[in-house]
């Protein structure tokens, strides 16, 4: 089983996933809102995970759903 990804980690990959998606407008409009959609909800997860890593909580404001508190690592 690969390792858990820091919070470092997926920031990180979150911050790629919205350069991957880059400014380019779409065609149609309804690309358009998706793509626009995208971004935002990306742009606010890597704000809401920061906030939260330096809040020290697992409450990732904006999200829906949670867990109550993130299950522990595996013992080894």
């Amino acid at each position: 089983m690969p390792p858990r990804l820091t919070d470092t980690e997926a920031y990180d990959l979150l911050f790629n996933a919205r350069e991957a998606l880059g400014d380019q407008e779409a065609e149609t409009v309804r690309a358009n809102t998706a793509l626009t959609t995208a971004r935002r909800a990306l742009a606010m997860l890597q704000f809401a995970l920061l906030q939260a890593s330096e809040e020290n909580t697992d409450h990732v404001e904006g999200v829906i759903d949670q867990p109550a508190t993130s299950p522990e690592p595996p013992q080894r």
